[in-house]
């Protein structure tokens, strides 16, 4: 099972911080309390984001399970194909004697028929 946390629905984030109107150093930088939520609102993020790791071992899990569901699909679809040739050999073969068969039947009828 991942280890991997996800942000709290109930979270409440700043979507729109208020941006510096300043960016030289030392005067007129934002309000003390609107850097503290920024840095709450970052804090508030940080153990649920993942880790490299996290990614690789979620995704090594996710490739083998892919791996193992692909080979069962291919093998699922070779017998698949191969009953759907038989279906057909055996239905060729039969319409093709049939054909035969209504090919000598006509040309028995013709050369009774004719005097």
């Amino acid at each position: 099972m991942s280890k991997v946390k996800y942000l709290p629905t109930n979270t409440k984030i700043d979507k729109n911080p208020p941006l510096r109107n300043n960016f030289g150093g030392g005067n007129g930088g934002p309000p003390i309390e609107q850097l503290l939520q920024r840095v709450t609102n970052v804090e508030t993020m940080i153990p649920y984001l993942a880790t490299k790791e996290d990614l690789t071992r979620e995704c090594g899990s996710l490739r083998s399970e892919l791996h193992a569901e692909v080979g069962k699909l291919r093998g699922d679809i070779g017998k698949d194909i191969q009953n759907q040739t038989w279906r057909f050999i055996t239905w060729s073969t039969g319409v093709a004697s049939a054909l035969v068969a209504a090919a000598f039947f006509f040309a028995k009828i013709i050369t009774n028929i004719t005097p």
